[in-house]
């Protein structure tokens, strides 16, 4: 495994995971919000190996002999325990301000609707539960919901490891968001349509565009 090296040249697992292009969405959680048995509590139910994927995480001695067959499985279970925390943390005060500066430089992508004139966008999870769905991008200028496009390798990470908590809580700490007051009005040779005549689908069974950029 290919870890990188911290700001005083020490390997760290949390630096070289969040350095993978697949997690670029993700910011680096703090090891003492790791090593703090409060903010586990409950997750031990979601990971077999736990103890022996926070003793990988924070890269402490294994408590016990490890065996090949099972150092796989806790490799892959380390990465979903992370993710798992990492939903915990970026809801703390810390967390916040890691991800406010990836949103401020629009890290997660800009809203593809014309009238939102490419406003940042934030992921979101529709579910807090892992297993569920996939990350969503979230516009706060519309309140729309997209599908990650494909130029993000995060596309396919599990959204609970953001939660449905985390977006809406950031924005609270925002002063101000502009909410988007264009509305669109169809017209046929100038003559407006009746509302009855024309509505906005909530389903494309035959769509075959940009499906990254579907609304959800």
């Amino acid at each position: 495994m290919n870890i990188s090296e911290d700001e005083n040249g020490e390997m760290t697992w949390i630096k070289w995971f969040c350095s993978l292009e697949e997690n670029e969405f993700m910011c680096e959680v703090d090891e003492s919000f790791i090593d703090n048995d409060f903010n586990l509590y409950g997750l031990e139910n979601s990971v077999p190996h736990f103890q022996l994927a926070i003793e990988t995480i924070l890269q402490l001695e294994y408590s016990q002999e490890i065996t090949p067959d099972i150092q796989q499985e806790i490799d892959e279970e380390s990465k979903k325990l992370y993710g798992l925390i990492h939903a915990r943390y970026i809801v703390t005060s810390a967390g916040q301000q890691k991800m406010l500066r990836k949103y401020e430089q629009s890290a997660f992508g800009c809203c593809p609707c014309m009238k939102c004139n490419r406003y940042p966008l934030l992921p979101l999870g529709l579910y807090d539960n892992p297993g569920m769905e996939p990350v969503r991008l979230y516009c706060p200028c519309c309140n729309d919901i997209y599908i990650v496009p494909q130029q993000f390798a995060s596309r396919k990470l599990d959204g609970a490891f953001f939660g449905t908590t985390f977006a809406h809580l950031l924005l609270l700490q925002l002063d101000e968001h502009p909410k988007n007051a264009f509305h669109y009005i169809p017209r046929v040779y100038g003559f407006k349509l009746a509302s009855s005549d024309y509505e906005r689908p909530t389903d494309y069974p035959n769509f075959t565009g940009l499906r990254q950029f579907c609304h959800l």
